[in-house]
């Protein structure tokens, strides 16, 4: 029997694996959004599973964008992000414990603009930092792949189920 789940699974994979680190910062930050309006119409609603779900997962995505940095490249723009998801997987977990919409938008109102800013991100900026960065390790004899960063994963963090949520 034709599995459609199965194939959506690996096309993700597929297209997730050939994304660039800009684009999949982009699709992050929209599926973060999306995940944040998702929750709120759940409390409106009512629907507190699916509200906890996608809060989860809103704070799943964040924690790999926040793993995602790397301060020795980044320096202080590094850092400031690093304390804006910071400031935003605390407001979530405060959304779960006391089920506040006004969170979610303080959430929105902080991420909305980063998004902008990633979009402007032209294609291949990380590649290229990727690239000299591996040709100073060649020269250091280091590891690239350490150097540079890359991962071999191609799973898509937005859809991971595997993470750890705190739910109230």
């Amino acid at each position: 029997m034709y599995d459609n789940e199965f194939h959506a699974q690996r096309y993700r994979q597929a297209d997730v694996g050939s994304m660039s680190p800009e684009k999949m910062i982009v699709a992050l930050y929209e599926r973060v959004l999306r995940d944040l309006d998702n929750a709120r119409i759940a409390l409106d609603g009512g629907d507190l599973a699916t509200y906890n779900t996608e809060i989860c997962h809103a704070q799943a995505i964040v924690t790999e964008l926040r793993g995602s940095l790397d301060h020795s490249v980044g320096g202080e723009i590094a850092g400031n992000l690093d304390a804006l998801y910071d400031f935003v997987f605390r407001k979530l977990l405060g959304a779960l414990a006391d089920r506040d919409a006004d969170a979610l938008k303080t959430c929105r109102t902080v991420l909305e603009p980063l998004l902008e800013a990633w979009r402007q991100v032209p294609a291949g900026a990380g590649q290229k930092e990727a690239e000299r960065r591996a040709q100073e390790a060649a020269g250091s004899g280091a590891d690239p792949a350490v150097q540079t960063g890359e991962s071999t994963n191609t799973a898509d963090p937005a859809d991971s189920d595997s993470h750890f949520c705190v739910t109230v």
